[in-house]
C-alpha cells in the first residue's frame, strides 16, 4: 500500500516539475516535456535498478494450477480479470460520480471555462497524475505476477 501511495506522489511531483508550467504553453512544448521525461524515468531506472532481468517471487495463491474440464491453467488467469474489472469500476465511479471526476471532465473539454467555473486546475490535474501513477503502479504488479519468459516462469512449465 505505500508503494502505492510513493508511486502517487511521484506522478504529484512530476506534475509540478515538468507539465505545470507549461499548462499555458503550446501543446507541442508538453509532448517534448513529455518525451524528455520518458527518457529521463527510463534512464533513471536503468542506473537505479540495472537493466538485467530481476526474479520476482510470486506468491503461492497464484501458482497454484486449475483444472477445469480437462484444461489446465494458473490461478492466476481468473485473478487478473477480477482485479482489472475492479479498477475499471473504480475509476469510471471516480471519474462519474465524484466532484474530482466532474472536474476532470470539465478540464478536459475546456480548461479555461474550467477555471472560470472556480475548478481548481492545478489540483484536478495532480489528481489525475496520481491517479494514473497508481494505476501504473497497480498494473506493474499485475505485470510481474504474469508467468512470462521476462519475469516469471513460463506457464508450459508449471503445467
Amino acid at each position: 500500500m505505500l508503494s502505492i501511495v510513493l508511486t502517487a506522489l511521484c506522478g504529484i511531483v512530476l506534475d509540478k516539475v515538468a507539465y505545470k508550467l507549461l499548462r499555458d504553453a503550446p501543446r507541442i512544448s508538453a509532448l517534448i516535456s513529455a518525451i524528455g521525461v520518458s527518457f529521463f524515468l527510463e534512464n533513471l531506472g536503468l542506473v537505479v535498478f540495472g537493466g538485467r532481468p530481476k526474479a520476482f517471487a510470486r506468491p503461492e495463491f497464484f501458482s497454484r494450477v486449475i483444472e477445469i474440464g480437462g484444461v489446465r491453467t494458473l490461478s492466476i488467469t481468473f485473478v487478473i480479470p477480477l482485479f482489472s474489472i475492479l479498477l475499471l469500476v473504480a475509476l469510471w465511479y471516480l471519474i462519474y460520480n465524484t466532484k474530482a471526476g466532474l472536474a476532470m471532465r470539465a478540464i478536459s473539454k475546456d480548461m479555461e471555462i474550467a477555471r472560470l467555473m472556480g475548478i481548481d486546475v492545478n489540483r484536478t490535474i495532480s489528481l489525475t497524475f496520481a491517479i494514473g501513477s497508481a494505476l501504473a503502479f497497480l498494473i506493474l504488479i499485475i505485470i510481474l505476477v504474469w508467468p512470462t519468459g521476462l519475469v516469471g516462469e513460463k506457464i508450459a512449465e508449471k503445467v
